[in-house]
This record gives structure tokens, C-alpha cells and sequence, in this order.
């Protein structure tokens, strides 16, 4: 059996830069980090969880990202779906003419029209990945009061955080 030294300070080392990527409710599934973290950290898990969220959002990718933004969201990933309309008065897009003549013998109109117009979605995989990225990083005043206990005034929609000791 191999002998493994265990050095705390060499571990926190290790983890002290991606602790975000332990803690994040994203790795909560794949592995005990929080419980961890917290065990290395000396912490409750509550505390090392809060930490971890707070390194995610002030990280440098988090930034990265949030600056990004703009561009990204003018280039969302789109995708076309068809939709079955019938209708007597306007025609869009090409024209089902099996579905049609079925339709009229069975319904006895003969001016309605079976067309499937294409339409842009936006429920992408990507786009789904997206609004999951962006909901780790939505920011609300209740949110920033639980990260840290009593310092966050709210104003309206806005919220304010001060810095002397709670």
C-alpha cells in the first residue's frame, strides 16, 4: 500500500484559484465539493457553498462572459420548425395539397388550405445552455443578501452594497 501524505496547505493551494469550480451548484451533482471544500476549509459547508459562489461570480471567465454578452446574444442559434395551419382566407407558406383535399372532402369547404409555414425557434441546445450560464450568474438583491449577510441596501430594483462591518 502506498503511503499518501496529506498536506492541508498544499491542498488548499491546489484549489484555492478554481474553489468556484468545487463549489458551484454545477459540480454539486458530479462530487461532494462543497462537503469537501469545507472539510479542507475547516467550514461549515454553508460557508465554503457561499464562498465558492462568491469566487464564480467575481471570476475573471464570469467577466469574460458578461462582457461578451451583447454579441453573443445578436447571434443566437436559431433553428426552423413547421406548424400545421388550415385556414380559408390566407395562405402562408407551401401549400399540403394532400393534407388539403383531404381536408375538404372531409370537412365540405373547398376553400380551405392546409400549409405549414416555416417559423424561427430559438430552443436550441445552445441557446438552452445559455439561459443555464445565465441563471448561475442572475444577480438579485435577495441573492446578494444571502452571500452577504447584512450589507446590501435595496433601492427599488436596484440593490447597494456597503462596505464598512455588518
Amino acid at each position: 500500500m502506498k503511503d499518501r501524505s496529506w498536506d492541508r496547505s498544499a491542498r488548499i493551494g491546489e484549489v484555492r484559484d478554481r474553489i468556484w469550480s468545487y463549489l458551484s451548484p454545477a459540480s454539486s451533482f458530479a462530487d461532494p465539493g462543497s462537503l469537501v471544500a469545507g472539510l479542507l476549509l475547516q467550514w461549515p459547508e454553508a460557508e465554503a457553498s457561499r464562498l465558492g459562489e462568491l469566487q464564480f461570480l467575481l471570476c475573471e471567465e464570469t467577466g469574460n462572459f458578461l462582457d461578451g454578452l451583447p454579441q453573443l446574444m445578436r447571434k443566437l442559434a436559431t433553428a426552423s420548425d413547421h406548424e400545421e395551419e388550415l385556414s380559408t382566407q390566407r395562405i402562408r407558406g407551401q401549400v399540403d395539397w394532400s393534407r388539403t383535399l383531404a381536408l375538404r372532402s372531409t370537412a365540405g369547404a373547398s376553400d380551405l388550405y392546409a400549409t405549414a409555414p416555416p417559423r424561427r425557434v430559438y430552443q436550441t441546445p445552445e441557446n438552452e445552455l445559455l439561459v443555464h450560464v445565465l441563471d448561475a450568474i442572475w444577480i438579485t438583491p435577495g441573492r446578494l443578501e444571502a452571500l452577504i449577510p447584512g450589507r446590501i441596501q435595496s433601492h427599488g430594483g436596484t440593490a447597494e452594497v456597503s462596505r464598512g462591518a455588518a
